[in-house]
């Protein structure tokens, strides 16, 4: 089919172009043909025509008639004269041109030798040369003529055949071209539902017929693809909400990990975006049997016998199951994590319906999201619990280092004074005893003063740095002493835990210095060194301490070490070389381990 295409629109522009190029070799041709003929028909004419001056001269010329005849013969007998006719032709021209000869020869030339000529005769014979000059004139007059018809007709065909191409390419390929060109560019802006009307069996119309096979086939690409971009947008939807369902369960679970949650929301959200009607959500406790709660999506339904008598056997398990009972079947989704048990996620669905692989992903992350969750609540209530009971040791184990063995100390006193009482003992004794009493309770009260700011004590979310400014602050406000802080530890992510330990000993050391260094100026500082160790230092400008400090309750030196012990750092309480009290402390941070 391409072939015979090819050839038919090759064929018709060849013809044409043949026909042009032909007729134009023909008329030139043509034209050099009779310009050639015509080539010596002036001169011819114009010798013949002398042939009537010549014949006059014969008798006028008397004294050179043998010049004369000769130059008669000579001008008769020249080739160019012979040039208009082949001999033996029998034209016109050849018949006159024999007579003018042989009545030469014959009459004229012997009378004129013999002077015996008439001038009757040389008009006589002068007519039979304006003959022969007339045949000449009218052979070349018909040879002209010819030449116009030639080119006239040359011109009429080349017009013709003009025409006729101009109309040929404008309707079998101006006229295409332009609509292939016009669905071009609607191509190009986007319609596929142009067509071109073009109904040649040539290159053009093969053009146009793939131009609408091209067109067709992109219009249904095109619309397949409209469906699917409406089909992924869809599933985009569809998977936002199923991440932005992740995102506030995960967000709701985080915002109310120390508190019950309400996980109605989460499960007709994930009934919504599943297309599941029937959805039950279970939670245990990490060491219970049975539910404490139960959220359904359906408020509408019939909880069966099972749910009612709480009879969970059937639901529990480590890894999702199905359960098919009649026409339905129950998908099940353990709440499961770090082994325990949180409860389960039950979807209830008929047995024709199987889950898509993404319905599953979401059931599933969803379920995961709130084993997790449960999971960290427990962790924290644990924590928590670990927590309380550290600080209650702490608290139990300062009150006995501290006010406890104060109160011991005035229960031995109270000893000593019923004693005394007993003995009668001199009532200078008795003072005594009575002034060791009132010391022992107003050390026991501050110290309960003390245990009590401690227990109150608190980083908020400002920082370690304001801590310490309003500690430094609390202590300048009750005493005369400078007290200066130099902190250099923006930059160290400390621990809540190192955060308060730290808080604690500098407390305590600044408490010391204020109430028994009885000096000047306390200076505290905070750093760190090439090996992101912490150090600590308290120092002050007074009378230093004795050698034995532990024995003196109201230093707190066993809780400081006790903190250190916590931080696992080094403490070391000393005087200093140039007078006062020195409190070093270092340790390494948790971040950097």
């Amino acid at each position: 089919m391409l072939n015979k295409t090819k050839q038919s629109v090759i064929t018709r522009i060849g013809v044409l172009m043949v026909s042009l190029v032909s007729l134009s070799i023909v008329t030139m041709f043509s034209s050099v043909f009779i310009s050639d003929m015509a080539e010596h028909d002036a001169a011819t004419i114009n010798l013949s025509g002398s042939l009537r001056m010549q014949a006059y001269r014969l008798v006028s010329e008397t004294d050179k008639i043998k010049a004369n005849v000769d130059e008669f013969d000579q001008t008769l007998l020249d080739n160019i004269m012979l040039s208009g006719f082949t001999r033996g032709d029998r034209s016109k021209t050849d018949t006159r041109y024999q007579v003018v000869l042989e009545r030469w020869q014959n009459v004229i030339k012997p009378s004129v030798i013999d002077r015996t000529i008439q001038i009757s005769e040389i008009s006589s014979f002068v007519e039979v040369i304006e003959l022969l000059v007339q045949a000449y004139q009218s052979e070349a007059e018909q040879k002209i003529e010819w030449l116009r018809i030639i080119q006239l007709a040359a011109l009429f065909l080349t017009l013709t055949l003009v025409y006729f191409s101009l109309h040929s390419v404008h309707h079998n390929i101006a006229l295409p071209l332009r609509e292939l060109a016009q669905m071009a560019r609607k191509i190009g802006a986007g319609d596929f539902t142009h067509r071109v009307k073009v109904e040649s069996a040539d290159e053009l119309g093969l053009l146009a017929q793939s131009f609408n096979h091209s067109c067709n086939a992109v219009s249904r690409m095109y619309g397949d693809l409209e469906k699917r971009v409406s089909n992924k947008t869809i599933e985009l939807r569809r998977s936002n909400r199923a991440i932005q369902l992740l995102y506030d369960t995960a967000k709701k679970l985080n915002e109310n990990k120390q508190e019950a949650s309400d996980f109605s929301d989460i499960i007709e959200e994930l009934s919504d975006i599943v297309g599941i009607k029937d959805i039950d959500l279970c939670l245990m406790t990490a060491n219970g049997e049975v539910p404490y709660d139960h959220f359904i999506s359906d408020e509408q339904k019939d909880l069966n016998d099972d749910c009612i008598n709480k009879n969970c056997n059937r639901c529990i398990g480590e890894q999702p199951f199905t359960e098919k009972s009649g026409g339905s079947q129950k998908l099940k989704f353990p709440l499961f994590k770090e082994g325990h048990n949180y409860g389960v996620l039950v979807c209830n669905v008929s047995l024709t319906c199987a889950l898509a692989d993404w319905q599953n992903q979401i059931i599933q992350s969803v379920a995961d999201q709130i084993a997790v969750a449960l999971s960290l609540k427990n962790q924290s209530e644990q924590t928590r619990r670990i927590s309380l009971m550290d600080e209650r040791t702490t608290i139990a184990r300062e009150l006995h280092d501290s006010l406890a063995q104060a109160l011991s100390y005035l229960k031995i006193q109270v000893t000593r004074l019923q004693k005394s009482h007993a003995k009668e003992a001199e009532p200078e004794v008795i003072e005594e005893i009575t002034n060791e009493l009132k010391e022992g309770l107003s050390s026991a009260y501050r110290q309960l003063r003390e245990l009590l700011t401690t227990f109150r004590l608190k980083i908020d979310t400002e920082g370690l740095l304001h801590a310490l400014e309003e500690t430094v602050k609390q202590h300048q406000s009750r005493s005369e002493m400078n007290i200066a802080l130099d902190f250099n530890l923006g930059n160290i992510p400390l621990s809540p835990n190192e955060e308060i330990h730290l808080l604690q000993i500098i407390r305590e050391a600044t408490q010391n210095a204020v109430h028994h260094s009885k000096g000047d100026n306390v200076i505290i500082g905070l750093d760190s060194d090439h090996s992101k160790r912490i150090h600590l230092s308290v120092k002050d400008d007074g009378v230093g301490i004795p050698h034995d400090p532990e024995k003196l309750n109201h230093y707190g030196l066993v809780i400081m070490k006790e903190r250190s012990r916590n931080l696992g750092g080094a403490l070391n309480i000393g005087n200093h070389a140039s007078g006062g009290v020195c409190v070093d402390f270092s340790f390494v941070p948790a971040y950097v381990s």
